[in-house]
């Protein structure tokens, strides 16, 4: 159903941009509706109701006992407090840097989207030939699609079922197999432009222009395969997630201690309060940190897929272009000459061929 819906969006007409509704203020009602399904919840449900756990312990042992054990210890709130500092300060750098990690890789999508666009337009004005042009117009509408596998280590053939039906069965199996799609078709790409441009032949500068760009335009989508990569690759360093996860376990477990001879009763609800805060803002990062994963969905990828497709076949279509200016009206002005223009300058002015004799302006 929902490959169904993916080429519904593939096919459709529009292409108006729609803007992501931002959350505002007044979006806290539906918030806390659906805060049972928030997928941060269920991930920090274990080490959440551990805490709850320890703080119940905790407040009982204070509570159920006349001697009230804990108060003998005196323990001071300063080191509880340093130690909520030091946190705070951890969390906000992991934070930092899972955001800096999707805002590269929204950047990264946003360099192939106008990158595939351009090459789309570049090769509907370089390659003349139709057949060659609706196969270049097929890979160049692949490479998303195959990256977004790629990046996922996924084959989901039902996304490419355009592609398989259009190329013969060897070629389709040979880009599905390679352990680099998206090169392979980048690669196809630029043979295509040498079969249009061998060393024998003598193409206008135009074309040799346009070429290069195109070639350029190739080497730009090659690097965001490599950056995506690099961000795949890298994750945040264990001993820095590892260490805030650590230390954040050992303010919750002291948390109560310090808590119960002031909260009382009130020490597991205040634990599980304030643990729900801080192991979410630890959650998050955990969540963007990784925009590729395909179960997280951090970044749409899929709908970049399908907006690429609609545009490439959109630029590619005669229908984008429409009828071009009627240059006819234009061989009536054969003659040029300059005459005084505005500020005392010279100005050129058409001049019609059927004119007796030249007015001045």
């Amino acid at each position: 159903m929902r490959n169904a819906v993916n080429r519904g969006q593939r096919n459709g007409m529009s292409m108006r941009v729609q803007s992501a509704r931002p959350f505002a203020s007044n979006d806290w009602l539906d918030n806390i509706k659906n805060l049972p399904a928030s997928k941060i919840n269920k991930d920090i449900t274990s080490h959440l109701w551990f805490n709850t756990g320890w703080a119940v312990l905790i407040t009982c042992i204070h509570m159920f006992t006349p001697q009230h054990y804990i108060d003998d210890f005196h323990i001071s709130t300063v080191p509880q407090t340093l130690m909520a500092s030091a946190l705070s300060l951890l969390l906000i750098f992991r934070n930092n840097a899972a955001y800096d990690r999707f805002w590269e890789s929204r950047k990264v999508w946003g360099a192939i989207t106008n990158t595939v666009r351009n090459l789309a337009r570049l090769g509907k004005i370089t390659i003349d030939d139709e057949e060659v042009l609706s196969l270049y117009k097929d890979y160049l509408r692949s490479y998303p699609f195959l990256l977004k596998q790629h990046l996922q280590n996924t084959r989901n053939d039902e996304e490419l079922d355009w592609l398989k039906a259009r190329l013969p069965k060897y070629e389709f199996e040979n880009i599905q197999s390679n352990p680099n799609p998206p090169l392979l078709v980048l690669q196809r790409m630029s043979q295509i432009l040498g079969t249009l441009f061998p060393p024998s032949s003598k193409p206008s500068q135009a074309k040799v222009f346009y070429r290069i760009k195109i070639e350029e335009c190739i080497n730009l989508l090659s690097d965001c395969v490599g950056l995506c990569e690099r961000i795949l690759n890298t994750p945040v360093p264990r001993s820095y997630s590892r260490h805030t996860s650590r230390l954040l376990t050992v303010f919750l477990l002291t948390l109560p201690i310090v808590l119960v001879p002031h909260t009382e009763f009130g020490t597991p609800l205040v634990v599980l309060l304030m643990g729900w805060g801080m192991l979410s803002i630890e959650g998050i990062a955990y969540l963007i940190e990784q925009p590729f994963d395909a179960t997280n969905n951090q970044l749409p990828m899929i709908n970049y897929c399908n907006n690429l497709f609609r545009n490439v076949d959109f630029i590619v279509s005669e229908k984008s272009y429409g009828r071009l200016v009627d240059t006819s009206i234009l061989k009536k002005y054969e003659t040029y000459h300059v005459n005084g223009g505005y500020g005392g300058g010279p100005r050129i002015e058409a001049v019609p061929k059927d004119s007796s004799k030249v007015q001045s302006s």
